[in-house]
């Protein structure tokens, strides 16, 4: 076994693929190329082929991984190579296949470096353990994507000041013992929250879950203060204590056991408008304050609220024949939210919560 770890042009490595018109190249690979339209390749492409950024490949890509039965190191300082027999590219025919489009282009940027591991064996059992773990891995979700995101990290320090450890990676607070009173809450459900309640799209939240990391991210964590966040995550988590007494109730409907499973927070943002008596999360910050300090102590406040919001979804279903012949359609309908705004809008308001400024202390950030 011999195994060299060397950097390479991206041309050479491009006109490699290009002198092999049948692919075998990739025989060992475990995918052929998925085409330039993925993101992932996409970017691999941008990154290739923009003065900005193609000196920077080698440390943004993770490289290319060949297999092959021998392989010979040259040195010479005026043209360095690596004489290769047999070699099968089993790691990287995204990033190889990329950067053979651009040539093909002629936009592959000349100063573009491409990281090399070069395995040599001819035990085809090793091999065939190389492109298995190569190509293995734990599964990175766009949420994984924004962990270290500053304002992911800001978010982290700001919760902390009522009490919730904000979770923004996986598994964070797994070895935290926590003092009295504290919760750990996931970013994932604070964007959920966020997008039901605040940005009106219960819908998206509850059956979209991905724009929370993609469409909608710069909306939800935008960087301004975190009470309204901490607010809708607070209400949608009395909506799912509610809701476990909700289900148990004699007799219940079928429709109304279905709004109860994937309609919650649909009735969760009817339930925040009809406490709070706005759609706005501009409110002064006592205000704000005054909302948490009566979730996090009395969130059973709440209760006849969600049961108002309950009601009312239920009629805005049973109003309209579409919604009741497809009532999981309607669920992760626009249709749905915009009636639900016009509906509260259209009724008279309830007088919005306040809550006295003397008894709420502002946190320090």
């Amino acid at each position: 076994m011999k195994g060299i770890i060397c950097t390479a042009i991206a041309r050479d490595l491009a006109n490699l693929v290009i002198g092999d018109p049948g692919g075998a190249l990739f025989d060992s690979n475990i995918r052929r190329f998925l085409g330039k339209g993925r993101s992932v390749n996409a970017d691999i492409l941008k990154t290739a082929t923009e003065a900005a950024s193609s000196y920077l490949f080698w440390f943004l890509n993770n490289g290319v991984t060949i297999v092959c039965d021998s392989c010979d190191p040259v040195t010479d300082p005026d043209n360095p190579m690596v004489k290769i027999t047999n070699l099968q590219i089993v790691n990287g025919c995204q990033t190889a296949t990329a950067l053979t489009h651009a040539a093909r282009d002629g936009t592959l940027r000349p100063d573009t470096r491409v990281l090399l591991k070069i395995f040599e064996t001819t035990d085809p059992t090793l091999a065939s353990r190389i492109v298995l773990t190569t190509n293995n891995q734990n599964r990175i979700s766009t949420r994984d994507l924004k962990a270290n995101d500053a304002v992911q990290q800001d978010m982290q320090r700001r919760f902390e000041s009522y009490n919730l450890l904000y979770e923004h990676k996986v598994n964070q607070y797994a070895t935290t013992v926590l003092t009295a009173g504290q919760r750990i809450v996931s970013n994932e459900d604070v964007g959920q929250a966020f997008l039901a309640i605040a940005l009106k799209k219960p819908g998206d939240a509850r059956r979209r879950k991905y724009k929370v990391w993609t469409d909608n991210y710069g909306d939800i964590f935008n960087g301004s203060s975190v009470e309204p966040h901490v607010v809708c995550l607070l209400l949608c988590q009395a909506a799912n204590t509610w809701a476990r007494t909700a289900r148990r109730a004699p007799r219940i409907t079928e429709l109304r056991r279905k709004l109860i499973n994937n309609g919650l927070l649909h009735i969760a943002r009817i339930a925040a408008f009809l406490w709070r008596g706005d759609d706005s999360f501009a409110q002064p910050m006592a205000t704000l304050q005054g909302q948490i300090t009566i979730l996090q102590t009395t969130p059973a406040d709440v209760n006849p609220h969600l049961d108002n919001g309950f009601n009312l979804l239920e009629t805005l279903i049973n109003a309209n024949p579409v919604f009741v012949n497809d009532v999981d359609g309607a669920l992760k309908s626009a249709l749905l939210e915009v009636a639900i705004t016009r509906s509260l809008h259209a009724v008279p308001v309830p007088t919005p919560l306040h809550t006295p400024t003397a008894d709420v202390t502002a946190p320090t950030s």
